[in-house]
């Protein structure tokens, strides 16, 4: 799962990014000049098994969305 800030004005772009800082994100310096476009911050897997197994893939991605660290991002 990644979690990616996409094109914004880049005021709030650079806002946003300053926000994702002191909530303790890790952020590149590249990804805060006006050229950028897109900035992943989050990025967890789990294995998968059986990619063609749906109710594994399913459980996967719910797995991942319902993580800690990724519900500690969406507060």
């Amino acid at each position: 799962m990644n979690a990616e800030i996409g094109p914004l004005e880049y005021i709030s772009r650079l806002n946003l990014l300053e926000q994702l800082e002191m909530a303790g994100l890790s952020i590149k310096e590249s990804s805060k000049l006006e050229k950028a476009r897109y900035t992943r911050f989050y990025t967890q897997k789990m294995d998968v098994n059986k990619w063609d197994d749906i109710n594994e893939l399913t459980q996967a991605m719910v797995d991942l969305y319902n993580g800690h660290e990724f519900s500690l991002l969406r507060q």
